[in-house]
């Protein structure tokens, strides 16, 4: 009897371990299988971490400013006087991490660097004017004489162009987008108490010698400036640097000065003060002025093409 309970004792055993073991397993399987079970309990906390940095990484993508480049024009008709500009330009366009902006508004110039915050106005202003639906304007006023010329291209960083032109006609809200641009690039005060610009500019070609400048003074007090106060820098490898003076070279040592609401114009040879002629790329002119016995500093930007 003994020799057989023994025998019947351990069949029982493995038949219980073995009932157990099958019921542990179909766990885990339940586990591995449910959908619920591996999005709650066994997502890799670095996996989670990549999904939110891929997430800040598309809303910064999102937030970068998709212009690259725009040219906006306009030419009255007829021939000009003497000495009269008949152009009204404006144009926008990235330089490295930078976004220069210029107008030349009937002979007005004006040129600087861009904020972040006026490129995201600009942006929004373009969008909401829907200029994407100016893509191949092309209307040509058949048998008009003096009639105005219009042109216009905007390049985006995914590659789409809005480009058209026409004589005679533009579309319809065209004439307002350029006004709203221009005040945006002359800055939050339309007319800034002292401006520096360049007569012959902000476009130069290579090889040029000599920058025509002139300083506004809209403001009710004396703004005084020495021909010496000026530095010139060129924009390389994502910084300004200094041009420096060639040895010997000297300026006269004038004290100028422009009335209250009013305008001087200066030269500065380059080709002079620096032994060369300016080469092509993006430019910052400085001048130091004294309004009032207070410092005051003042720029312009301007290129050189080819």
């Amino acid at each position: 009897m003994k020799k057989t309970l023994i025998p019947f004792i351990i069949a029982v055993t493995v038949l219980l371990l073995f009932t157990a073991c099958t019921k542990e397993g179909a766990v885990i399987t339940d586990a591995e299988t449910s959908p619920k079970e591996v999005s709650a309990q066994t997502v890799p906390g670095q996996l989670m971490t990549d999904t939110a940095n891929t997430a800040a990484k598309s809303a910064s993508e999102t937030e970068t400013c998709r212009l690259v480049s725009l040219k906006l024009c306009a030419y009255a008709g007829g021939p000009p006087a003497e000495g009269e500009d008949l152009r009204y330009i404006i144009e926008i366009r990235k330089d490295g991490p930078d976004y220069l902006g210029s107008l030349n508004r009937y002979g007005k110039l004006y040129s600087r660097a861009l904020h972040e915050t006026e490129l995201t106005r600009i942006e929004s202003l373009l969008e909401d004017e829907k200029i994407s639906e100016w893509d191949g304007y092309d209307i040509q006023e058949t048998g008009l004489f003096d009639g105005f010329t219009i042109s216009f291209v905007i390049d985006y960083s995914d590659g789409t162009r809005v480009s058209g032109k026409g004589y005679g006609h533009m579309p319809r809200n065209y004439s307002d987008v350029m006004d709203r641009l221009a005040e945006i690039l002359k800055g939050e005060t339309a007319d800034p108490d002292v401006v520096l610009s360049l007569r012959n500019g902000p476009a130069l070609p290579s090889g040029t010698d000599v920058i025509n400048l002139q300083l506004e003074n809209h403001t009710d007090s004396f703004v005084g400036y020495g021909r010496g106060s000026l530095s010139l820098y060129r924009y390389v490898e994502e910084e300004w640097r200094a041009c420096p003076l060639r040895d010997g070279a000297t300026v006269t040592a004038e004290w100028i000065v422009t009335e209250p609401q009013s305008f001087s114009c200066l030269s500065f040879d380059i080709g002079y003060l620096c032994g060369v002629s300016l080469m092509e790329g993006e430019y910052r002119i400085e001048m130091q002025l004294s309004v009032d016995n207070v410092p005051k500093r003042v720029s312009a930007y301007f290129s050189v093409t080819p």
